[in-house]
């Protein structure tokens, strides 16, 4: 399916995903035993152009933003 239309200065694109069960059966085991670690870092809403400006110029060394209204 095609993106939706911009809305409110938001403009998102077309992103496929390739099924891969080996590599998801993987993660699984992996989250199992305790080896993946996921430390989100909370943001206001307000610092949600922060947010973006870090992401898309790849400054997040890794850390997901989780954005808190």
């Amino acid at each position: 399916s095609d993106a939706p239309d911009p809305e409110r200065g938001i403009t998102s694109t077309d992103l496929y995903v390739r099924p891969d069960a080996a590599q998801l059966t993987r993660l699984t085991a992996d989250l199992a035993q305790g080896l993946l670690r996921l430390v989100p870092e909370p943001m206001t809403l307000t610092d949600g152009p922060i947010a973006l400006e870090r992401v898309t110029t790849g400054r997040t060394a890794g850390r997901k933003m989780v954005l808190i209204p």
